[in-house]
């Protein structure tokens, strides 16, 4: 009896202490090309000392709900990692599709104690079309000239200064942005940011207007500041 309430009373330990989280997790780019084998990097904090060392996995989650294990992350400095010992995870994997898709991914790791592995929230590569941003600041375009502001902000960070501009401005006004986003060019570009110019014209003159595009949470393109 003595022996059963032991086990009992371990067992309640270990289901009553405070389960272990991850901190941010993170993969980038969040977009790559159709049909281009592209290099992500997956980042993932984990600071809670009752992590299983070698236990970090990158899981793939497929179309058909099943999970494929794509490598171990790992904490050492190298391949892709920035600073050994940092609790910081990383790994690097090329990614591919051959049709427009969402390649959904999540982080995995076992701690002490606890008998069910930890996830991260899932993550999300969109492979896209090359000219994807250039057809969302076509279809903003089309949105401002008609009109259509609450088409137009779907294609604006929510959290931007761009958002007040399209509120408070007259057709006029949404006909020059209009016509400044359609005639945009792409002059620089980095990880998951994408930075355009374009005239406008200005009671000085003409002047180029620049403005950055990024990724939004569902992998369209969207204007993040201007």
């Amino acid at each position: 009896m003595k022996i059963v309430l032991t086990l009992l009373f371990a067992v309640f330990a270990i289901q009553t202490q405070a389960a272990p989280t991850f901190g941010t997790a993170s993969v980038a780019p969040m977009t790559a090309i159709i049909g281009t084998p592209t290099l992500v990097t997956v980042r993932a904090s984990i600071t809670d000392p009752t992590l299983i060392a070698n236990s970090v996995n990158l899981i793939q989650i497929n179309a058909d709900g099943t999970t494929t294990i794509l490598g171990t992350l790992h904490d050492d400095g190298l391949n892709g990692d920035q600073y050994a010992g940092d609790l910081v995870f990383t790994l690097q994997v090329t990614l591919n599709a051959a049709s427009a898709s969402q390649v959904q991914l999540e982080v995995s790791a076992a701690f002490k104690g606890t008998l069910a592995r930890v996830k991260s929230q899932v993550m999300s590569v969109y492979f896209q079309s090359a000219n994807a941003p250039q057809q969302a600041l076509t279809s903003l375009g089309r949105s401002l000239s008609s009109g259509d502001t609450k088409t137009a902000l779907t294609y604006i960070n929510a959290s931007s200064n761009a958002v007040n501009s399209i509120n408070t401005l007259k057709q006029a006004g949404l006909n020059v942005l209009a016509t400044c986003v359609s005639t945009a060019v792409l002059v620089s570009s980095s990880v998951d940011s994408l930075i355009f110019q374009c005239p406008v014209t200005t009671p000085s003159g003409i002047a180029n207007m620049e403005f950055d595009m990024v990724p939004g949470p569902n992998g369209q393109w969207v204007i993040n500041s201007w």
